[in-house]
């Protein structure tokens, strides 16, 4: 007979055959699980399943999404930043590029901008925190005066500057107790006009929204707690427009370990920062959508205290619309036509309506729905039992890898042992 003719197998060696498959399958299965084990989140890190953010991370994680960082620099050492922060500016002539960032003074902590960008893009790959928008890339913008505040010269600077270098979402996780003045009103118009996001911490303190939060373009964002109450410390006013987890948050440390969640890490520029890495999420599924309709999506897939992911109306002016939930803003498209009071408002205030074109990336961006969902997490270095779930993990993959090879080659050689079956 020909030399490729295909012959039918005996019993024997299409049973052996069948185990070697089955042994295939269990590493697989092994390595799935292992996977899951590797990919566990801090402890205590109630905002992950609160915004049920491993759900929302099957559809993206925000890669080919630039996120700013406006504040002291951020330090691109940082094992769960490595890779993530690209070359920034520096305008205060300490930092360059803006890729570092001293310490807070007397602590073991990472400076502010640094914390921020964790909490936006860390990868879970050094302390182990994962950032809201794991893939995305931080543009960090250095505009401190030296004593870890943002100067009120320097910052306008630092947003045009963003806007004109390819940021789609802008954070700003500083306040100051005046109202918007004419710098920041003039920049945050600029990246409103120019189709990036602008997201501004309301405060830490109670009483009126602060500046620059209270810039007509920037979107204000107040803190609440694990169960939706406001946060003793937040702001109120008619420029609230979202709340995000402000309180009892982790801390990564500079020996690269976590800290917390303890009460005193609270504020609302870590609201601010999970605001921006949701919509960085967005802008990374619909990259040619506008600011405008990224977030009506965010409107219409709030927390409200009414249900998930439902239609957002104004609370109040300490919970404005309430916690945009990632997954339905990811998947629940909202009405044809759909009001967007936050945008109204900004298009009244400065007499002009924003830019209809796509965020900064869009150009170079690929469509989500044309690409793979993202598996799950980044891993994290520090999971509960990892290490000796790996060692076990390669002890059974070995182990089923050697019995599977063992019964391919006992079917190959007793197949030629007993001669050629008929065809």
């Amino acid at each position: 007979m020909p030399p490729c003719a295909l012959r039918r197998p005996r019993r024997r060696v299409r049973v052996l055959v069948a185990l070697s498959v089955c042994f295939a399958v269990a590493i697989q299965a092994l390595i799935g699980a292992g996977g899951a084990a590797a990919a566990a989140l801090p402890s205590g890190a109630y905002w992950y399943t609160v915004l049920d953010l491993p759900h929302a991370w099957t559809i993206t994680k925000g890669a080919g999404v630039t996120v700013a960082v406006v504040e002291g620099g951020v330090s691109a050492k940082v094992g769960d930043l490595n890779g993530q922060v690209l070359p920034g500016l520096d305008l205060t002539g300490r930092n360059p590029r803006g890729q570092s960032e001293q310490p807070q003074p007397g602590t073991k902590q990472f400076g502010h901008g640094t914390d921020m960008a964790v909490l936006i893009a860390g990868t879970g790959r050094g302390g182990g925190l994962v950032g809201v928008a794991p893939k995305a890339k931080i543009l960090p913008v250095a505009v401190d005066n030296g004593h870890g505040e943002v100067s009120d010269t320097l910052g306008p600077q630092g947003i045009k500057w963003a806007v004109d270098h390819g940021a789609d979402v802008i954070n700003l996780s500083f306040a100051g107790a005046s109202p918007c003045e004419s710098g920041y009103r003039e920049a945050i118009a600029y990246a409103y006009r120019h189709d990036v996001i602008v997201v501004a911490g309301a405060g830490d303190s109670p009483g009126a929204v602060q500046s620059p939060a209270n810039c007509p373009g920037a979107l204000a964002v107040g803190g609440v707690d694990s169960a939706f109450t406001p946060w003793t410390k937040t702001p109120s006013g008619p420029e609230i427009d979202f709340v995000a987890p402000a309180f009892n948050l982790v801390n990564e440390e500079l020996d690269g370990t976590l800290n917390g969640p303890f009460p005193d890490n609270a504020g609302t520029s870590q609201a601010t920062a999970i605001v921006s890495g949701t919509l960085a999420l967005l802008r990374a599924r619909f990259p040619k959508e506008s600011a405008r309709q990224i977030v009506t999506r965010a409107l219409y897939n709030v927390h409200n205290g009414l249900g998930s992911g439902t239609q957002g109306k104004r609370i109040n002016n300490t919970l404005g619309y309430g916690e945009i939930l990632p997954y339905f803003a990811l998947t629940e498209a909202p009405p044809a036509n759909a009001a967007n009071p936050i945008y109204d408002r900004f298009a009244a205030e400065l007499n002009t309506p924003p830019s209809t074109g796509a965020s900064n990336s869009a150009s170079t961006t690929t469509p989500a729905a044309s690409t793979p969902p993202s598996q799950g997490p980044a891993t994290s270095a520090n999971a509960s039992s990892g290490g000796g779930t790996s060692v076990m993990l390669v002890i059974l993959v070995v182990a089923v890898a050697l019995l599977g090879l063992g019964a391919i080659l006992f079917a190959v050689r007793r197949g030629r042992r007993v001669g050629a079956p008929h065809p």
